[in-house]
């Protein structure tokens, strides 16, 4: 299984390591070096940049069954949707101040 967490910062380190111990390949993304050094510590299994190319890279790795989202901004939304594999889940956990494009149509056609 893969999971991509969004948001290296506060809760995200946790989800890692409860992830990596329930023997997820994890996938740590966030835009700042700094906690990507942490989400490695933390056991995460790859790291990367959350921008523009996040999406392509997460498509190259096979896409994700899960991505979890701790990052409170909607700009990670994107790269969820673009990350996902069909019958893939998302959890959104941050709490964001600005509208998030979701689609019905999206949802339903892809079983996520």
């Amino acid at each position: 299984m893969r999971c991509a967490i969004f948001g290296c910062g506060g809760l995200g380190p946790y989800a890692i390591q409860i992830a990596v111990r329930s023997g997820a390949f994890v996938v740590a993304l966030d835009v700042s070096e700094n906690k990507l050094k942490l989400a490695r510590a933390a056991g995460a299994q790859a790291t990367l940049i959350a921008n523009d190319t996040a999406i392509e890279k997460l498509g190259s790795l096979g896409g994700m069954h899960a991505c979890i989202n701790f990052a409170p901004t909607a700009a990670t939304w994107p790269m969820r949707i673009g990350g996902i594999r069909p019958r893939g889940r998302i959890v959104a956990t941050a709490m964001v101040s600005a509208l998030v494009p979701v689609s019905q149509e999206w949802l339903t056609g892809t079983g996520v």
